[in-house]
């Protein structure tokens, strides 16, 4: 039986019905998928698989960080066969915020380097798409961006040369 989860979050404003809230999809078996980026109300059916929708709840410090991200523009970003350590440090001392590798994406990603040329956009996009690039998620916590692999990712699978 297919039904879909509707996602009812209430919002203090309307210019925040816009944005992307992180969830997690969890299957009937109990697993955790994610998080992931859905937008208030949106409908979700995954492959005939019905999945219950927890929306993450932001502690103050998450929202003001996740907030300086959101409105903190980058003017230019030129990265060429970067290694992925350095781009961490160059926005940590750039943008005052605090980036932390998870062991595993450590351990795994050790050797990647980025490849990335963006004008004008918002810090956390930078980042979304640096995690798209290296086969990474990020999350917003209190007072760090934490990044780790992306939970499909078989450990060491895209290792750079």
């Amino acid at each position: 039986m297919n039904r879909s989860i509707i996602i009812a979050v209430a919002l203090a404003t309307s210019a925040w019905m816009a944005q992307a809230e992180q969830i997690l999809l969890r299957g009937s078996d109990g697993t955790a998928h994610g998080p992931f980026e859905v937008r208030n109300g949106e409908k979700i059916t995954l492959k005939g698989e019905e999945f219950a929708i927890e929306v993450l709840t932001k502690t103050p410090a998450q929202a003001k960080l996740e907030e300086k991200l959101r409105s903190t523009t980058v003017d230019l970003i030129e990265f060429t066969e970067v290694p992925l350590d350095t781009v961490f440090a160059f926005f940590s001392a750039k943008h005052q915020v605090n980036i932390v590798p998870t062991a595993s994406l450590v351990t795994n990603r050790s050797g990647l380097k980025v490849t990335l040329t963006l004008r004008n956009v918002p810090l956390y996009d930078a980042f979304r798409y640096i995690a798209k690039l290296t086969d990474c998620t990020f999350h917003v916590e209190d007072a760090a961006v934490v990044f780790d692999l992306r939970p499909s990712t078989t450990a060491g699978r895209r290792k750079s040369k």
